[in-house]
């Protein structure tokens, strides 16, 4: 089972606490997923680790179009 993804109602907060929260929050779900033995060899794991902005634009405009046709 892949834990969720940290809340992100933090999106538009100054506050520091909740910030360093969700940063460890989202460094223990990463640490967990490339640790993972099928997800480490995933492909769109590889993509959001080292795709630059505009490449991972390029990635989910291409996935989006193929998964829905």
């Amino acid at each position: 089972v892949i834990p969720p993804l940290p809340s992100k109602n933090w999106k538009f907060t100054q506050n520091e606490s909740l910030i360093n929260q969700r940063s460890q929050e989202f460094q223990m779900f990463l640490d967990y997923i490339i640790t993972h033995p099928i997800l480490m060899y995933s492909y769109e794991l590889q993509i959001f680790l080292e795709a630059s902005i505009s490449g991972m634009k390029a990635f989910t405009d291409l996935y989006q179009y193929i998964t829905n046709g």
